[in-house]
Parts: C-alpha cells; structure tokens; sequence
C-alpha cells in the first residue's frame, strides 16, 4: 500500500513539475484546472444520488472549459485581484472554510441537514478560490514560486503519513480519521516548515516572498498555520467521507483513491496563501 501510494505521489509530481519546467502556461492552466475540475466533482458526488451523477459530469465539463476561457482572460489582465470586491469575497470564502470546517473537524459529529446543503453549495466557492488564486500566483510569480509554494504540502503529507504509519502512537482524531496520528501531525509540520525555512535562502521562492514582506517572526507563524491549514483540508474531506460512509473519494489514483483525496490539503491551503502572503491584502 505504501509503494502504491509514493509510486503514485511521485508520477503525480513528476507530471505537474515537468508541466511547470516546461513552461506552457497552457497545458500547464489546463492540468491544475482539470485536477480542481475532478476535485469539484467527487466532492459534489457526496451529496447526490446516483441518478444526476449524469448531469454531474456535464456540469463539471462546463466549469473545466469556463476556467480554461477565465485562465486566458486573468493572463491577459490581473487587475480583478485589486478589486475590492473581489477581495473582499476571496477573503470571506476563506474565512468561510476555514471557521466552518474546524468547527466541524473539532466537533466530528454527523452533519444535519443545513450542513449538508452548505457543503454541497460550498464546494463551488472553495474550489474556484483554490483555482483562481494558484493561477495568480502562477502568472504573478512563475514556476519556482509555485513550486516552492505547493512541495510543502507534498512534504508534510508524505512524512505525517510515513512518521504516523510507523512511528504514530497517539491518533489525532480518531472519530474523523482513525489513521491519523499526534506524532505524523507533529512530523509533517515540522518537515514542511523546515522546507519553508531552506527555500527561504532561494530568491524567488514562495518563502523568501513571505519573509521579505513580513520578517522572520511573522513568516514563520504564517508558515506553521498554512501548515495547520493544509492538514485542516485533509480532516475535512476524512470527515466528509465518514459522514457518507465512503472510503476513498474516488479510484484513480491507486493507492490515494481520487484526486479530492490527493488535493484536499491544497483547497483551504492555497486561497489561505493568497491571502496571508499579501499579494491580495
């Protein structure tokens, strides 16, 4: 299970880095919108019965091209990130999922029907402010920013689940995600925030960025909460398939299950970034 699982990690991330290396803003947009694309519909598919699973796959059909046009637009002009609207809904998205997801996470109990349709409801937001704000980043800063912005999250998943699978004695929060362990929780933050602190030496990095803008202190509390943030996302979807008795959100990535499974981490994580790393204020 665990050589399936870093077998596929590891095709996953070969694909996305060489997708950046190659430096085509196009199969490049079209890759990570096709990821969050599939990311919306597992997501979605909780909530509905089978018979509009149809009708699912049309509509996640659409929001992949609607984004892939929208992509086109935000690379030609980046003003809408300075619209206080725009930023002031961004940042209620992110209040939104983080407050409302802990909550949730820490009270781990089985979702009510309001709950339900919020979620439901919700996936639309949280998704396109992931999207939306990984294609700022992308046009604004370039490859290594993004790269260097995302591997943390690679990071901390892949040690808390390897410290937590052999090493792990305390569970985390056993009635959302029976697997998950205080010492992996513990590991996988140290190691992702010790990634931040060693891209923070290379000029342009996602890291270097943050502590120019805020100072060493301040960068490193921003640095341990997207770190809380990132594994936040990965106990709300646990939480989401255990409220509908599902274990894997979906089936093709062996050994991860689906792509909402591999990239529940970056959802809340990347709008998150945006908004502590200042470049929407």
């Amino acid at each position: 299970m665990l050589a399936k699982r870093l077998l596929t990690a590891f095709i996953m991330l070969f694909i996305f880095l060489l997708s950046l290396l190659l430096d085509n803003k196009i199969y490049f947009v079209s890759l990570f919108t096709f990821c969050v694309s599939m990311v919306f519909l597992e997501w979605v598919q909780f909530f509905l019965e089978k018979k509009y699973k149809n009708y699912l796959y049309i509509f996640s059909l659409i929001i992949f091209v609607f984004l892939i046009y929208l992509s086109e637009f935000l690379f030609q002009d980046l003003s809408i990130k300075d619209n206080n609207i725009f930023k002031f809904l961004i940042s209620v998205v992110v209040i939104l999922w983080i407050s409302f997801a802990a909550m949730s996470v820490i009270s781990h109990r089985d979702f009510s029907s309001l709950e339900k349709k919020f979620w439901l409801f919700f996936s639309i937001p949280a998704c396109f402010s992931a999207w939306f704000a990984f294609v700022i980043f992308y046009k604004m800063h370039g490859n290594w920013f993004v790269i260097s912005l995302l591997m943390p999250v690679w990071i901390l998943d892949t040690s808390g689940y390897i410290f937590g699978k052999y090493m792990g004695r305390t569970k985390l929060i056993p009635k959302v995600s029976p697997g998950k362990t205080l010492e992996g929780a513990i590991a996988g933050i140290f190691f992702s925030v010790l990634f931040y602190i060693i891209s923070s030496f290379f000029k342009g990095s996602f890291a270097s960025f943050i502590l120019e803008t805020h100072g060493v202190f301040v960068s490193l509390v921003l640095f341990f909460i997207l770190s809380m943030v990132a594994i936040l996302g990965d106990l709300f979807e646990s939480l989401l398939k255990r409220n509908f008795g599902i274990k894997d959100s979906g089936s093709l990535l062996p050994g991860h299950g689906g792509f909402f499974d591999r990239l529940d981490s970056l959802i809340p994580f990347i709008p998150m970034a945006i908004i502590l790393s200042g470049v929407i204020n």
